[in-house]
């Protein structure tokens, strides 16, 4: 038994060529395209977390004679939150250098002259222009070495 092969006649081959052109420029080559592209989906950003400023003041004021802090000596001279926080302690913003300043009664010149044990500078200038106190004297946590932390 013998199998007859088809063939398509010269006369068809413009046609079927002619068709497969009409059908890619009338859109049918979107449609696949568009099948084949992932729809993006947007993710929400994720909520900022809220701070509930009245409950870390209350742990702070708990906890404050445990933890080796700027905010002890502070709090033992009969200072308030407020002396440190003055527009609101519920939000707890850093203390500004000019804050700290006028309370010590210092001026950024005298503290280029405090050198530490080995003679080294205890305020390096940079950090003093560029930095505030509250960088490195934290208010509310033990730090034995604030240097360390960002050298």
């Amino acid at each position: 038994m013998s199998v007859k092969r088809l063939s398509t006649p010269a006369v068809c081959r413009p046609l079927l060529l002619a068709t497969l052109m009409l059908i890619l420029l009338t859109g049918c080559q979107a449609v696949l395209a568009e099948a084949a592209t992932p729809i993006p989906t947007t993710t929400p950003p994720p909520p900022t977390p809220t701070v509930d400023t009245a409950a870390r003041a209350r742990e702070i004021e708990a906890t404050w004679q445990e933890v080796e802090s700027l905010a002890k000596p502070h709090l033992e001279a009969g200072l308030g939150c407020e002396a440190c926080h003055p527009d609101s302690a519920a939000t707890a913003e850093k203390p500004s250098k000019e804050l700290c300043l006028a309370c010590h009664e210092v001026t950024i010149e005298e503290l280029y002259e405090i050198v530490k044990d080995n003679g080294q500078p205890a305020h390096p200038a940079a950090h003093l222009e560029a930095q505030s106190c509250s960088t490195c004297h934290r208010g509310h946590a033990q730090v034995a070495d604030p240097c360390s932390s960002c050298h």
